[in-house]
């Protein structure tokens, strides 16, 4: 039995309590009813119905990639993305490549790649003159929160420098223009919005007890970075601050609360981000000397003062990522929250990325934003019309990256590269 089925359905079954306690939300009760009562203060209703889809000019961007490792050790890879417009004007890159990937994570290091290329459709877009909200599928928050660190490849270590600085030259002329980013993500982990809800709690109950509201918060950030510090005053707080506080280190994402106490359809309050623990670590050591921070972060490749001459300014430029504003909505009661990314210049404020330690509320109009996501909202298989366009026009299947993409990196090196044992797929 090649699926041993008979093997799974004991040790799953035998897992039925842990998965069930794991999978539903399982907070001490007390906390339960705290969120439930907290959680209505801070979601908005509102009914997601149809409008027009032509009142909006849409730019949709998604990228896909396909990759193989090769005979010899190393890494082939195609990444292409794509914008489309509501007006069906098209930008399109690619980038294909072979290197020696040294990571446990080499998808991750193309999905970088991808994210570069959409970046480049949008500045594309934007020197053609497209003027209208542009609709990224994936997180801003996410991308603003890599670290620049050397990738672990052959040639291409320093990527990361090149990515940051098209990111920073993407966003200077979104914010010329005033061409808003959305950045859209289905089925996100994100957990601000409970943290958010977490720190109003830690904070109400904190200053009963004679804490200050700044202090509660920078433990809390100490917590959820796992510091041992922290930890260890945890146990010195009181109990009921205790319970609340240790609530962090049970992680579980904002969609999980959304569906569990979400009574109708609607969006929490935006708030501006924080940046995670360790973002916020690299960007302190930039701005305390920039350059000793390239020669930690990019130890080959600062060997060369061609190159610290030409990231110092890039490195530099981080510091003034904008802040992102960031909500959840919730189409319809059967379906999944959407988080929503967009840059605060986007509402006028100039507050930058590393200005929070903790989600801070913040009343902006959301209107136009949530009747263009209302507008291309069909249904739970189709959360966004231009989005779910883009993504299928272009996905890169396998079929045609072997039979297209593959054979010409075969004729260029003159051999197959494929390793002993891959099947390729047969084609009619």
């Amino acid at each position: 039995m090649p699926e041993f089925l008979d093997l799974y359905i004991k040790d799953i079954s035998s897992k039925t309590h842990l998965i069930k306690s794991i999978y539903h939300l399982s907070s001490d009760s007390k906390i339960n009813e705290l969120f439930k009562d907290l959680f209505d203060k801070y979601w908005v209703y509102f009914e997601f119905s149809y409008t027009s889809l032509d009142e909006f000019n849409v730019l949709a961007v998604d990228s896909s990639s396909r990759h193989l490792n090769t005979s010899n050790g190393g890494l082939f890879y195609v990444a292409r993305a794509l914008g489309l417009s509501s007006s069906h004007e098209v930008y399109r890159r690619v980038d294909s490549g072979f290197d020696y990937c040294f990571s446990s994570d080499c998808s991750g290091i193309i999905s970088r790649f991808m994210e570069w290329l959409e970046h480049l459709v949008i500045i594309d877009a934007l020197n053609s003159g497209f003027r209208g909200f542009i609709l990224l599928d994936g997180s801003l928050y996410g991308r603003f929160s890599h670290i620049p660190l050397e990738l672990d490849l052959t040639c291409n270590r320093d990527f990361m420098i090149k990515y940051f600085e098209d990111l920073l030259n993407l966003l200077n002329l979104s914010k010329r223009l005033n061409v808003p980013i959305i950045g859209v993500s289905k089925g996100s982990v994100s957990s601000f919005f409970r943290n958010f809800l977490i720190g109003i709690l830690a904070v109400d109950v904190g200053v009963k007890f004679g804490y200050d509201a700044l202090w509660i918060k920078e433990l809390l950030n100490k917590v959820l970075d796992r510091k041992r510090s922290a930890l260890y005053i945890l146990d010195k707080l009181p109990e009921g601050l205790k319970v609340i506080v240790k609530e962090l280190l049970n992680r579980r994402p904002d969609f999980q609360l959304i569906l569990n106490f979400a009574k109708s359809t609607g969006y929490s309050m935006p708030l501006f981000l924080s940046p995670h623990p360790r973002t916020i670590r690299a960007f302190k050591l930039i701005e305390r000397n920039a350059i000793e921070f390239l020669k930690s972060a990019f130890p080959y490749s600062s060997i060369s003062n061609e190159f610290l001459d030409r990231s110092i300014g890039v490195i530099k430029g981080l510091l003034d990522l904008p802040a992102i504003i960031s909500f959840h909505i919730l189409p319809s009661l059967s379906d999944i929250p959407l988080k929503i990314d967009i840059p605060a210049y986007f509402f006028g404020f100039e507050d930058k990325f590393m200005d929070f330690i903790w989600p801070e509320i913040i009343d902006v109009d959301l209107s136009n934003i949530l009747n263009l996501l209302s507008s291309g909202y069909c249904g739970p298989e189709n959360y966004n019309i231009w989005l779910s366009n883009v993504d299928g026009m272009v996905k890169l299947s396998r079929r045609v990256f072997e039979s297209i993409y593959l054979p010409k990196f075969e004729d260029i090196l003159g051999s197959i590269v494929t390793s002993r044992g891959y099947r390729r797929v047969r084609y009619p």
